[in-house]
Order: structure tokens, then C-alpha cells, then sequence
């Protein structure tokens, strides 16, 4: 299963989200739209595929053009202040067997903060 992200200025949450996901990700994926802060480091020390999309105001497109570096039939999608829920451990299991579709249990936190 690949994980895709479309990130901005996320250092503050995406280690957090990174960790939810890495033990069963095959391959994550980090498309950069332009951070000013350390948000690619972090991605870097979850060896996380860079990329870089110069941002139009459209997520659709942006999503979009991460979608190019799929490597696996399955993709995860989530933000970066969300995170898989503990009882996630079974997705592996999930991916395996001939389902079209399945639906698991996501947390966030709300990150309030100035820019």
C-alpha cells in the first residue's frame, strides 16, 4: 500500500502522522507545494519519496499529480494533523484479500496555530 501527502509548512504534525503509518506502508510518498520550514526534513527521516508540486490553488490537481508515483494497487490519502486509529493494525491483512474498497478509522488534531 503507497501513502500520499500533499504538504505546506506541516512540520509541527507530519512526523506524528508518519509514525501512524510506516510499519505497513510499502512506499510514502511527500509532495512538497512550496514549505518554507522543516517540513521536508522530517519527511526525509521517514525515507519518504520527495516531489514537488508548485502550487496553483487546486488540490484536486495536486493530488492528482502524486497519483503518477503509485506503485501499489492501494493508495492511503490523509492530512497531515490525521492520523490511522490504533485498531488499524489489520490493514495489511485488509489489502491482501480481493476487496474493491474498505474503510478505516482516522483521529486528527486540531492544530491551531498563527501564521
Amino acid at each position: 500500500m503507497d501513502y500520499y501527502k500533499l504538504v505546506k509548512n506541516e512540520e509541527h504534525c507530519l512526523g506524528d502522522c508518519l509514525d501512524s503509518i510506516r510499519d505497513w506502508a510499502d512506499q510514502i510518498v511527500v509532495v512538497d507545494t512550496g514549505s518554507t520550514d522543516n517540513t521536508v526534513q522530517v519527511a526525509r527521516q521517514y525515507d519518504a519519496q520527495i516531489e514537488y508540486f508548485q502550487w496553483e490553488n487546486d488540490f484536486a490537481k495536486a493530488r492528482n499529480y502524486s497519483l503518477q508515483f503509485a506503485v501499489s494497487d492501494w493508495i492511503l490519502v490523509l492530512d497531515a494533523d490525521e492520523r490511522l486509529a490504533e485498531n488499524s493494525e489489520s490493514l495489511p491483512d485488509l489489502v491482501a484479500k480481493d476487496y474493491e474498497g474498505y474503510y478505516v478509522t482516522i483521529t486528527t488534531r486540531a492544530v491551531w496555530r498563527s501564521i
